[in-house]
């Protein structure tokens, strides 16, 4: 844990706030808008430092630095409903007893396509694997109607991703694209 890391109650209320500014979007939406905004730098720009007091990065520090403006006005955020969560559920094994008793409905598992945790529509994907890998991910625009965003790749040298498009081109707002 960084010394600078942002604590739970913090975190629940910048997501409060984030969603009385948004009251439409769901809590992935809020996680999402939180995570995507995040930094890796304090204030005064100097990099966060982890436990041995070297700079962080993203793959130590989660979300990095909470930016509570940011949030407000992530530009895409990524939408995760709850029919996911039951596949996701259901692809890491739980027992049918159990997604029931976690989501308040009667589920079978055997009954759903379920997913692995690297198909969740989530802002972050970490797979640790080697081999030629496919995932989807799906933005909605939240920022300006007509608008373009060019993806940004974090990940080790020894990794190689291709990513298709590279670039989306947004003409409304609450558009979505994969």
């Amino acid at each position: 844990m960084c010394g600078t890391s942002t604590s739970t109650p913090n975190l629940n209320g910048i997501a409060t706030l984030v969603k009385q500014r948004h009251p439409d979007w769901s809590p992935a939406a809020i996680k999402s808008a939180i995570m995507t905004t995040s930094m890796i730098t304090v204030h005064d720009r100097k990099p966060i430092m982890n436990e041995q007091l070297h700079p962080a990065n993203s793959f130590m520090m989660e979300a990095n630095q909470v930016n509570p403006y940011k949030a407000f006005d992530p530009g895409l955020v990524f939408h995760v409903d709850h029919k996911e969560y039951i596949a996701l559920l259901c692809g890491m094994e739980y027992k049918d007893k159990d997604v029931s008793l976690i989501v308040g409905e009667n589920i079978q598992c055997s009954k759903i396509h379920s997913i692995s945790q690297s198909k969740l529509n989530y802002p972050t994907i970490v797979l640790s694997m080697k081999q030629c890998v496919k995932v989807n991910r799906t933005v909605n625009n939240v920022g300006k109607a007509m608008s373009t965003c060019k993806l940004e790749i974090d990940m080790p040298d020894e990794g190689m991703v291709k990513v298709v498009p590279n670039v989306l081109k947004f003409n409304k707002l609450n558009e979505k694209q994969s």
